[in-house]
């Protein structure tokens, strides 16, 4: 896939696990849902009181991988987060199309509790069945 191709994929399959590493060196995975994906990498978000923002603030490097059940084909991107620290920006992701379920979390933690982050310097991989057994497996870059 190239870089449209992957885009399009992860904007398409916005449900996707997302890897991490905890303090102690315990690989942890987690049920995420994508804002945007874009020329500079995937956008997400979590909230500050999580254990996912002090793992991701600890060790920037995750890997997420999307996946379309049809046609059995996965995506893993892996990156390095940075924090978007803007209210503007923040302001404009909570109150996007589909994110109504933010409202009781910016309620009871306040708006500065959304945390958003940019993965950066992708290297994404596809998998499918027929490119089960190729290796190595061409990298998309972006």
């Amino acid at each position: 896939m190239n870089k449209e191709e992957c885009i399009a994929f992860m904007k398409k399959f916005p449900n996707f696990q997302l890897a991490t590493v905890d303090s102690d060196g315990q690989p942890r995975t987690r049920g995420m849902f994508l804002y945007t994906a874009d020329e500079d990498g995937l956008v997400f978000h979590t909230g500050s009181f999580k254990k996912l923002y002090t793992e991701l603030t600890a060790n920037p490097r995750i890997e997420a991988s999307f996946f379309d059940r049809e046609t059995m084909t996965q995506l893993r991107a892996a990156g390095i987060v940075e924090e978007i620290d803007d209210a503007d920006y923040r302001n404009t992701v909570v109150n996007a199309p589909g994110r109504e379920f933010l409202k009781p979390m910016i309620a009871a933690k306040g708006l500065e509790s959304i945390r958003i982050f940019r993965v950066r310097n992708l290297r994404v991989t596809e998998w499918g069945f027929a490119s089960n057994f190729v290796y190595p497996k061409p990298e998309t870059v972006f």
